[in-house]
């Protein structure tokens, strides 16, 4: 059952990658590496709710873990945390 789940997730995930690939017309890393530029922080952070910042944040370090580790290289704990967060 786990794998059947696996695999549904693996297809979500595919399409919506692609998604994202061709709406913005860029590729997941240059997509990542504009997530680790610090001009992508230069934002107006007074002007948005604590709560959409604090999710933008939440969101950003989960891609940052992924990106500093691969993840072929992170163990299975690590990978279900990350998916929870």
């Amino acid at each position: 059952m786990v794998f059947v789940r696996f695999l549904r997730a693996f297809g979500e995930f595919l399409r919506t990658l692609g998604e994202l690939e061709k709406e913005t017309g860029k590729s997941i890393d240059e997509i990542t590496k504009e997530f680790t530029n610090p001009e992508t922080f230069k934002m107006p952070t007074d002007a948005l709710p604590k709560e959409l910042l604090g999710e933008f944040f939440r969101l950003f370090i989960s891609i940052a873990t992924i990106r500093i580790k691969k993840i072929d290289e992170m163990t299975p704990g690590e990978k279900i945390e990350v998916g929870n967060s």
